[in-house]
């Protein structure tokens, strides 16, 4: 398994060694640890391949909105951004996106804090679908690269954190909400709630790790009781705290963009600073780095 982790003081591989971009903060990575693309302070996109670091595009001018979250794909890279816009990198250029611009119920989203939203996660499926996760807005969806997009079904009000449409699973979108779990089988037309099992609902970050559903869940927004939960896709039974390998909680979430999965290789970045590791599936961890800056993101 080949990770790559984000930090706020720079670029690291699986092992703990430096990549580069000392003392700046990797806020969002995508992509595979060979061929990666980040968001860097807010600011700049960087992507990774063969090695090598470049700087493929820089926000204009200081009051455009922060960087947020990135999504490759064969027909361009994607970036949302703070007060939930997206762009487009066209070149070294970073061009708003007209059509997430006039999305319908914009006018609807919201923070609870009343602050202006977020475009806080970004996914592609397998048929080229994009799907932006607006923090309050819900799911939104594309099918024609960006152009256009319409809401998913899910209730902007369950408070998605994140989004995922795995690999080799056509129409299966998962969503880490407030409520817990959002499972949709059909692209976002319906969405099912899951909270069984879970201690809490606050759902921060999803990943799927073969057939099975890994979910970040506390108590609210500052993390309590966070810990780390699985439940297989098909559903037949309820959330199960993982445990072996893991302390009994976390004080602090462990956060949208930090936990991932490839097959049944998992990993993720506790709030304790230490990077967790699985070979099963989520049912038996190890930590294998600890000591870490506070980390944004992985990528596996």
């Amino acid at each position: 398994m080949r990770l790559l982790i984000g930090t706020r003081e720079g670029l690291r591989d699986g092992e703990g060694a430096s990549l580069g971009l000392g003392g700046r903060s990797i806020r969002a990575l995508a992509g595979r640890p060979d061929d990666a693309w980040m968001v860097v302070d807010g600011r700049e996109i960087w992507r990774l391949k063969g090695g090598r670091m470049t700087v493929a595009a820089s926000a204009g001018a200081l009051s455009d909105p922060a960087l947020t979250c990135v999504v490759p794909g064969p027909a361009g890279v994607l970036i949302g951004t703070e007060g939930a816009y997206l762009r487009e990198l066209d070149g070294a250029a970073l061009v708003p996106v007209a059509g997430f611009d006039e999305a319908k119920g914009r006018e609807h989203w919201f923070t609870p804090w009343g602050g202006p939203p977020a475009t806080r996660s970004l996914a592609r499926d397998d048929q080229g679908a994009l799907y932006a996760n607006v923090h309050v807005g819900g799911v939104l969806r594309s099918d024609d690269d960006g152009a256009t997009w319409q809401a998913t079904a899910l209730d902007i009000r369950a408070d998605a954190h994140q989004v995922i449409a795995p690999a080799g699973h056509e129409g299966l979108l998962l969503a880490a909400t407030a409520r817990g779990l959002a499972d949709s089988r059909d692209r976002g037309d319906s969405w099912e709630m899951d909270a069984t099992g879970l201690d809490a609902t606050y759902a921060r970050a999803v990943a799927l790790s073969g057939s099975t559903i890994l979910l970040s869940v506390a108590r609210g927004p500052g993390g309590q009781d966070a810990a780390l939960y699985r439940r297989s896709l098909n559903g037949d039974e309820p959330f199960v705290r993982c445990q072996d390998g893991l302390p009994d909680h976390f004080d602090g979430n462990i956060d949208t963009h930090s936990l991932v999965a490839d097959g049944p290789h998992a990993a993720f970045a506790g709030p304790d600073g230490a990077l967790y590791n699985s070979a099963d599936a989520g049912r038996t961890w190890t930590q294998t780095l600890t000591g870490l800056p506070a980390v944004h993101a992985l990528a596996i």
